[in-house]
């Protein structure tokens, strides 16, 4: 009787740990992660001059990783980025492009994306991208953001700290 329990046991442990909830979702390794969305808001310069920095991943971000950066970091923020606009059902290429072309990876100085939205602004498809940098040092906390077409990828709108 007790051989026949046991067994049973060991058969519902094993059924148990089959059962565990599995992810399809790489591993990041990630501390803090950006904000990547889609979204209908169509912003106006007053609403996007009004809305960013997007102080809430600005500062999750800057405080997490302001002792940590390195550029393996950053490579690991890019394809987190990536993997979630393809999520969303985005363009990744287009994405790509916006990116590049808001300084974000090729900036010389420490620097993270904290935030990316596809949105409109003035009535145009944009990215909104907006990152965190250092200035030298280990603290982040400057910021950029830029509101970039999808069309031309051009810049229609940009703010930073000064």
């Amino acid at each position: 009787m007790k051989i026949k329990t046991s067994g049973y046991l060991f058969a519902l442990l094993l059924l148990l740990l089959s059962c565990k909830e599995k992810s399809t979702e790489p591993e990041s390794g990630l501390i803090v992660k950006p904000t990547v969305k889609i979204s209908t808001t169509n912003y106006s310069s007053a609403l996007f001059n009004s809305t960013f920095p997007d102080t809430a991943s600005l500062h999750r971000i800057s405080q997490a990783y302001s002792n940590d950066f390195s550029e393996e970091t950053k490579a690991k923020f890019a394809v987190y980025m990536k993997s979630e606009v393809l999520k969303l059902g985005g363009d990744l290429g287009v994405f790509e492009s916006a990116l590049y072309k808001s300084g974000c990876f090729s900036s010389q100085m420490p620097v993270l994306p904290t935030y990316a939205e596809q949105a409109k602004y003035e009535n145009k498809n944009v990215w909104i991208i907006q990152y965190t940098r250092s200035q030298g040092g280990s603290g982040f906390g400057h910021y950029h953001f830029f509101a970039i077409g999808l069309e031309k990828l051009d810049t229609l709108a940009w703010g930073s700290c000064r």
